[in-house]
């Protein structure tokens, strides 16, 4: 409508979108682009097809490929330098702030806008000019976070129930069958891990390593016995058992570390109007209060442990979803098979998270030091028993497994076929009655659960029209003083405008309070848009290091990928410095001058995988050194872009 991307006189222009979601019927009340019939359809083909409709000039490449870390092969650096400007619709701040880093990392100007309810907002950020996103967002959070112990013992609204529920959906249905296919693709690799961690040489790092591998294998064993039965039945003892799990046992555990009447040292109630006493339930189908969510939550378990270990199709969208009158559907099934199996014995465990609380912390139970010891002596002699138990279970597996399929679950919350909605309505109010909280309809869990803000189509019309007019300005190339950010509320009629905030410099930095400060090179100090280049090819470390020294008058004193802070923990490299000019250890120095003449690329290969170097990488946008000058004097400087292939 505005002409962008329709043609310049040469051919050129053009509109890259991209989503990887499909359009739900939430979506239709606030994204003016799509109808009741566009549901189910991706949103970036579905927008670019309404779009063309409206222009057919205008030229649109059309991607289904979330932009995030993880698919830096298809948007990579070519790509973020073709682009004029971006402008984000997206529903999170990690996601936001990612985008940010990419406007920063290659100069683009970004228009940032969202909507909460009636609120509306536009950032504008332009390059060596104003402040990028996220100078104001560093945090990354996108809402106050419920304290662990409060989801996980002591919830006092349905939204902490609802919350609780919806992380189970990821331990139960996602996260157990990754590992679970994990196994079933590689069993060698997976028993060659477990089988490292037993041979560790120091007692302690074994046994650590050995009681983290526990619990996964635990998890997988469930898995792999649910596949193996191959039965309806057995799905639906798994759900049986874990109502148990987690509305008697944990509940029992509770109360009785934590009696009804229990005081803090300060003679204070431990349990309060927010802290309400909780009581254990039973699988009772007729019970009139929870007799409903009971025989909700073992069909939904048992179904979607079903499709997850390969007994049905897993559900993908509204495809293979399993028919209406299907007999997994039946509650006349389900109490049938129910019938015939006998409540687990109760099992007593340990409160997690309790002593996040200082009242919770005063009221445990003291043990003293000899009785400690002799606890986790004799806990590392069962941990050392169950582990052999379990390796022993994988690897008389570790052909027959070879095959098998484990399906993750995909969280789907407008399909209310897949049961997804069922397991948590159903584990939110069943929670919900375990601590005496009034249960919410499926409506509100699953506004809860998908976290659906109430939206209104004017104001993202209005949000629309506003960063419109921006991208006006900034391609008429306007200057600051006529670019505005806006803050508007529809429901108070009110419109906030104003200029970007100008750009902070860096003279120095100081890690904490009372801390010496770190000067900046160049001494005037240096912006977050700033960068120095290096682009003399594939470097050695000591040439990279003479570069620098000779650019700078500073000495490199440490060199990592950035992949080393920002990867995941369990991922290669992670922590991991890949060269230090003067090592702690005399013995491991060798080791240093030795990495030393490698080249940059083969080092950072060697250390951090593909996550360092990529095939089709050409540069490291910003190298994680350490600097200190003549004096050794620690010093900072900006950002360097470590280009080693043209």
């Amino acid at each position: 409508m505005m002409g962008v991307a329709c043609h310049d006189g040469k051919g050129k222009g053009l509109i890259t979108v991209t989503d990887d979601d499909k359009i739900e019927v939430s979506n239709l009340s606030r994204q003016f682009l799509f109808r009741p019939e566009n549901v189910q359809q991706y949103k970036a083909e579905a927008a670019t097809k309404r779009i063309l409709s409206y222009n057919p000039q205008i030229k649109v490449d059309t991607k289904k490929v979330k932009v995030m870390k993880e698919t830096e092969d298809v948007f990579n650096g070519k790509f973020w330098d073709k682009q004029d400007f971006i402008t984000n619709a997206l529903d999170n701040i990690h996601a936001r702030l990612y985008v940010d880093s990419k406007c920063v990392d290659h100069a683009k100007p970004l228009l940032e806008s969202g909507t909460l309810g009636t609120k509306c907002n536009t950032v504008i950020v332009v390059p060596f000019k104003t402040k990028s996103y996220a100078d104001d967002n560093a945090a990354g959070g996108d809402e106050a976070q419920i304290p662990m112990c409060t989801l996980r013992n002591f919830p006092s609204l349905l939204d902490h129930c609802v919350e609780w529920s919806r992380s189970r959906f990821t331990d139960l249905f996602v996260e157990p069958m990754k590992l679970s296919a994990g196994f079933a693709e590689d069993p060698e690799g997976f028993l060659k891990k477990l089988k490292d961690h037993k041979a560790l040489p120091g007692a302690s790092e074994r046994a650590m390593a050995m009681s983290k591998d526990l619990d996964l294998m635990k998890t997988v064993k469930s898995m792999v016995e649910v596949q193996e039965a191959n039965s309806f039945a057995a799905c639906v003892k798994f759900a049986w058992n874990l109502f148990h799990e987690h509305f008697r046992d944990k509940i029992v555990t509770l109360i009785t570390q934590f009696p009804p009447g229990a005081t803090t040292e300060e003679g204070k109630p431990f349990w309060t109007a927010k802290k309400k006493v909780p009581h254990p339930l039973s699988a009772t189908f007729e019970d009139p209060v929870f007799g409903r969510y009971a025989l909700q939550f073992i069909t939904s378990v048992a179904n979607v442990m079903a499709a997850s270990t390969g007994l049905v199709a897993c559900p993908q969208a509204s495809e293979g979803l399993l028919p209406k009158d299907h007999e997994y559907r039946s509650a006349a099934k389900i109490k049938s098979i129910c019938a015939t199996l006998t409540p687990p014995e109760v099992k007593i465990g340990t409160v997690e998270d309790a002593h996040e609380e200082e009242e919770a912390a005063a009221a445990a139970a003291k043990s003293s030091s000899d009785d400690a010891a002799a606890a986790m002596e004799t806990d590392g002699d069962e941990d050392q028993k169950a582990f052999e138990e379990l390796l022993a279970f994988f690897e008389a597996r570790a052909k027959s497994i070879v095959g098998s399929k484990f399906a993750p679950a995909k969280f789907e919350k407008d399909q209310d076929m897949n049961f997804h909605i069922d397991f948590i309505e159903s584990f939110s109010n069943l929670r919900a009655i375990n601590y005496n909280i009034k249960p919410g309809s499926r409506h509100k869990t699953k506004m809860i659960a998908g976290k659906i803000l109430p939206a209104i189509l004017t104001a993202t019309a209005s949000i629309t029209g506003l960063i419109m007019l921006e991208l006006y300005k900034l391609v008429q190339k306007k200057p600051l003083l006529a670019v505005r950010n806006a803050f508007c509320n529809l429901g108070v009629n009110l419109y906030l405008f104003e200029n970007p905030d100008p750009i902070p410099v860096t003279k120095k930095h100081v890690a904490y309070e009372g801390a010496e400060p770190v000067m900046a090179w160049p001494e005037k100090g240096f912006t977050k848009w700033d960068k120095v280049v290096v682009d003399e090819g594939d470097l050695t470390v000591e040439e990279f290091c003479a570069h620098i020294k000779k650019m700078t008058g500073l000495t490199v004193t440490n060199l990592s990928h950035p992949c080393a802070v920002e990867s995941k923990k369990d991922a290669q490299g992670h922590g991991v410095i890949a060269w230090m000019k003067n090592h702690w250890n005399p013995k491991k120095q060798s080791i240093q001058t030795k990495r030393s003449k490698m080249k940059i690329t083969d080092l950072f290969k060697e250390i951090y995988g593909t996550n360092g170097i990529a095939e089709d990488d050409i540069m490291v946008p910003s190298m994680d050194v350490e600097l200190e000058d003549d004096e050794e004097e620690e010093r900072i400087m900006p950002r360097i872009e470590y280009v080693f292939k043209k």
